[in-house]
């Protein structure tokens, strides 16, 4: 559902927090997909290597005459050859991919860090009026044309603040944004645990040590039982944890990036009201419901004076318990529906409140009447369950005269038979709308 649905957003000031924060979550999601199609390939290597192994060792093994319960093999020089490095390479791919995997993630989320810090002091380069920071005269006078001493001092500072830990560096943006993010976030603590892991996998081979516990302990970091680190042994980055990490950092990057927007662009409430409605709803379009829950709690824990109004709020309340039906979490979801009176609203959120109650009969009669398209009806995630009943179908046909036909099912059916090919110079489309 959108608050407007004949009216683009007006163009963001913001837009580079924006873009920067875009990219960043495409890729938090190509990360987590390279990570999901390559695991399995790796695992049927290590199968064949085993198999592989299990064969040689058979075929050159023999009873061990001092103990007749055990096997011994005697290989020719090239086959133990074969055989010894065969048994190295046994999950060592597996390990390292996992490893290179995080790190990936925490240099993505450090590249996004660094552009939101640097669009914001290029935003108010005022910050540095006052400040005693100082360049030498004979590097002034070499800059290159274009590049002013504020560019410099700028660039300068991210680089300090970037070199810092990944806590001191939350805190920066803490002090001197005030972004609230650490009385505000309760998974910060996961997002500094990554980065300390991610120095394990790359300093120590993953090798746990004393100032990764210290560090972590210092962030309030919650080890789940069973999980609580031993000095001297090796972390792990198994699925669930990789895939807790990539959410953590994702919903990060949407409170810095709409902490920015809000506080230094005050009358751009309307545009960054859309960023983050069409962010979750995207989430809710690929099923990602939990992930969907998260950002639209965040949205409705902003003050409603820096949003664009009461029916905005709406628009995040309905969608949060769009993401509490699709997980079943439904007396939750009928707190948060009944803590405010729908009668005055528009006919859209009547519907839609009816949708989630499950008033099939109740939710056709208003189909007609919510100024919604039949696009709108076929594809919302809100309808999903709604439009497999006979109510949705029959007041569908009557009001469109043709049968539903559902367009995200026609994109999947299609994709089965058509291989991927590139694209080349073409550009992604905007929707330019905010949904329900």
């Amino acid at each position: 559902m959108s608050t407007d649905k004949n009216t683009e957003p007006k163009e963001l000031k913001g837009s580079p927090f924006v873009t920067s924060f875009s990219r960043f979550g495409t890729d938090l999601d190509c990360l987590r997909e390279l990570y999901a199609e390559v695991l399995p390939i790796l695992s049927k290597n290590d199968t064949e290597r085993r198999e592989k192994a299990d064969e040689l060792f058979e075929r050159y093994s023999k009873t061990d005459p001092e103990n007749p319960e055990k096997k011994i093999a005697e290989f020719p020089k090239e086959e133990h050859k074969v055989f010894i490095e065969t048994i190295q390479k046994i999950a060592r791919a597996s390990i390292l991919f996992r490893r290179n995997s995080l790190v990936s993630v925490i240099a993505r989320y450090e590249e996004f860090l660094a552009e939101q810090i640097r669009h914001t002091l290029f935003l108010h380069p005022e910050k540095f009026t006052s400040s005693e920071k100082s360049i030498p005269y004979k590097e002034i006078c070499s800059l290159a044309e274009g590049v002013t001493p504020i560019d410099l001092i700028i660039s300068r500072e991210v680089d300090e603040v970037m070199r810092s830990s990944s806590e001191e560096q939350l805190r920066y943006l803490d002090k001197e944004f005030k972004l609230g993010l650490f009385d505000g976030y309760s998974e910060i603590s996961i997002c500094i645990e990554a980065c300390e892991r991610r120095n394990l996998c790359a300093h120590t081979g993953g090798i746990i040590s004393k100032q990764y516990v210290d560090k972590c302990t210092a962030a309030k970091y919650k080890w789940k039982e069973g999980e609580a680190p031993d000095l001297g042994s090796r972390i792990d980055i198994g699925e669930k944890y990789y895939n807790r990490a990539i959410d953590a950092f994702f919903i990060l990057g949407i409170r810095i990036t709409q902490g920015l927007l809000r506080r230094f662009l005050p009358d751009e409430k309307e545009p960054a009201d859309m960023h983050l409605i069409n962010t979750g709803f995207s989430r809710l379009e690929q099923e990602s419901h939990g992930l969907a829950e998260r950002i639209f709690d965040f949205a409705l824990s902003i003050p409603e004076k820096h949003t664009s109004g009461d029916a905005t709020r709406k628009v995040f309340l309905v969608n949060k318990c769009i993401a509490l039906y699709y997980q079943d979490k439904k007396v939750e979801m009928e707190k948060l529906l009944s803590s405010y009176d729908w009668s005055a609203m528009h006919n859209k959120f009547v519907l839609a409140v009816n949708v989630l109650r499950e008033k099939w009969s109740d939710a056709a009669e208003l189909m007609n009447k919510s100024d919604l398209s039949d696009k709108e009806f076929s594809n919302w995630p809100l309808f999903r369950e709604f439009r497999k009943t006979e109510e949705f179908k029959n007041q569908f046909l009557k009001i469109y005269g043709r049968p539903v036909v559902y367009e995200a099912d026609k994109e999947k059916e299609a994709n089965k038979a058509i291989e991927p090919t590139p694209m080349l110079g073409s550009e992604l489309p905007s929707t330019g709308v905010a949904h329900l």
